[in-house]
């Protein structure tokens, strides 16, 4: 733990943390609906969230493969060309309101109630960010709105400017927020800096891999559906401009030729669809984002700091070997700096 006491204890930070950090609730509009869709037994469940939003994240007693429904995801491309991409209809999905998680007793203790990286201990000004992590980022205007007023609300009440603190996929929302919904003069006016740790902010090959598997942290279960659909996943899709050469397929013929084929993240998405691993669910959510994995990874012109994980490995790409009509895939794994996330921000070091 680091011992050293923070000087500036007042300044406002706002921390978001990564996938399935953050509380989900749901509020069942259409009752008749998610009656036929979720198990008979859920009937109390469903009374409940016909009237209040409702606890589905964390599980608690529900079962992911009961209601798994209630976390998938609507692509749709309209008349006018525009592709919209939601939850299900006849529910609502949402998350917590920012808090301030910084609390200290009458005896100096500190006390959390969030896992909070340890260079945050010791200030008194620190909010947690939650946020719906499945439908990220086509589900987060309204979240980064408030997060907006949150931020010039504290800076005019202290007098100093905010810093931003992102972990894992908590980076990706951080760079999408100064670069995407904000703009360098706002951020100017009321961010001091933003500190990245263990960040996807160049997405992951890991996500590929999530998507194509129906991988979820923290579930044992290879039945869940929603998963090759998760916004969230796909928001984290390599960068194009920063992922090249993720894939290196190498073709041996009988007279023992060689043939090497490199592809770029740029062209990932495309194979996939053609050896039918995306439907077009993912496809059209895939579309919705695409201009942001085109983009450079812009420099928000504020201060800037980066905690890597170069002491853990990560699957940075795939060798894929034929020969005699038998293909041999292999992971490529590489230092996990910027593209995997630690067992938790308290390891990121």
């Amino acid at each position: 733990m680091l011992t050293s006491k923070p000087k500036n204890i007042n300044i406002p930070i706002f921390f978001v943390n990564g996938i399935t950090s953050s509380p989900l609730f749901v509020k069942i509009l259409d009752k008749e609906k998610y009656s036929r869709l979720l198990p008979k037994n859920y009937k109390d469940f469903i009374e409940t969230a016909s009237v209040k939003k409702t606890l589905i994240w964390p599980l608690g007693e529900l079962r992911f493969d009961d209601i798994s429904c209630l976390f998938e995801t609507v692509a749709k491309r309209e008349k006018n060309g525009e592709i919209t991409v939601k939850p299900p209809d006849g529910i609502q999905i949402e998350s917590g309101s920012i808090q301030k998680v910084s609390n200290f007793s009458e005896n100096g203790e500190e006390l959390f109630n969030v896992d909070l990286p340890y260079c945050l201990y010791g200030y008194r000004n620190v909010f947690n960010v939650p946020y719906d992590w499945i439908h990220y980022f086509y589900n987060s205007d309204e979240i980064f709105r408030q997060l907006k007023e949150k931020i010039e609300y504290e800076v005019s009440k202290t007098g100093q400017k905010a810093v931003l603190y992102g972990y894992s996929l908590g980076g990706n929302f951080i760079r999408y927020f100064l670069n995407d919904y904000s703009n360098p003069k706002w951020n100017s006016k009321y961010i001091a800096g933003a500190q990245f740790g263990a960040s996807v902010i160049g997405g992951a090959f890991s996500a590929i891999m999530g998507l194509i598997n129906g991988i979820f942290p923290l579930s044992k279960s290879g039945n869940i559906s929603f998963i090759k659909h998760m916004p969230s996943y796909i928001a984290m899709f390599p960068n194009f401009n920063f992922n090249k050469k993720i894939i290196r397929k190498t073709v041996i013929d009988s007279k023992s030729n060689i043939k090497t084929t490199f592809y770029d993240s740029s062209q990932m998405f495309e194979l996939l669809k053609k050896s039918g691993k995306i439907d077009q669910t993912a496809d059209l959510i895939y579309q919705k984002g695409l201009n942001f994995f085109k983009e450079d990874i812009a420099d928000p012109k504020i201060k800037t700091n980066f905690i890597f994980n170069s002491g853990l490995s990560a699957s940075v790409g795939l060798d894929v070997t034929i020969q005699n009509s038998e293909c041999e895939v292999m992971k490529v794994f590489g230092n996990g700096d910027g593209v995997v996330p630690s067992n938790g921000i308290e390891y990121v070091i």
